[in-house]
């Protein structure tokens, strides 16, 4: 597993996050009359574009700083969705964050999580696969274009979503995920629901430029690709 940063998010939370499924196209073979259909793989990739990132302050900007030069060394970025409206919460249900024993916070301003989504596999699953099952130990019920993740071995945190449920048996939902899976995963692996992330590195060299201006209060922009080993 590559040596990954995880995004501050409270820290340095977007105004917009632009999540994109990138497909493997490809032209196929040719026929008698020299055309080619286009073909679409199953396998694909993720691109996370943050928008209007608010670098204000001191430490926000240290953090900016700190994040892109480990990036164009070659490491990593664990990236978030931000996409709690559409989680499967319970009522009234939802992340509890609190801080070290002596009222302190992490560096980037974050806590320990507690989550209120509690998932895992039901069943073990192989390499692209792309039928799931996921026990729903505390949550609201899946109902599809939910955003999840699963921690790999080597591919670290891989980003997931669900399109389509395929059978309910209690509290197990057998969905179908995009893209398919990057590594085999075992009965019991948690599901996160809570903060789904990808492992991502930067799209292209420069992207996480440090610009200022005279103006106090300045936003920025970064665009992400999923990492693979």
């Amino acid at each position: 597993m590559a040596i990954t940063t995880r995004y501050p998010r409270l820290l340095l939370p977007p105004s917009t996050v632009t999540v994109t499924q990138m497909g493997r196209r490809s032209l196929g073979p040719a026929a008698l009359d020299d055309s080619r259909q286009l073909q679409l793989g199953a396998g694909g990739f993720w691109q996370i574009e943050l928008s209007g990132v608010g670098v204000w302050t001191p430490d926000q900007s240290r953090v900016w700083r700190s994040i892109a030069s480990r990036l164009i060394r070659g490491r990593t970025v664990a990236i978030p969705v931000y996409d709690h409206r559409q989680a499967p919460f319970l009522p009234g249900v939802m992340p509890d964050v609190t801080s070290h024993a002596d009222g302190t916070w992490f560096d980037d301003g974050s806590g320990y999580l507690t989550p209120a989504i509690i998932a895992e596999l039901a069943a073990p699953a192989e390499l692209r696969d792309e039928i799931v099952s996921i026990r729903m130990i505390r949550g609201a019920a899946l109902q599809g274009g939910e955003y999840l993740s699963l921690t790999h071995p080597v591919w670290g945190e891989c980003l997931y979503q669900t399109d389509g449920i395929v059978d309910v048996a209690g509290d197990v939902y057998t969905v179908s995920i995009w893209p398919g899976l990057r590594e085999d995963a075992a009965a019991g692996d948690p599901v996160e629901f809570d903060d789904p992330r990808a492992t991502c590195w930067l799209a292209a060299d420069g992207a996480m430029a440090d610009t200022r201006t005279s103006e106090i209060m300045t936003r920025r922009s970064v665009t992400m690709v999923e990492w693979n080993p």
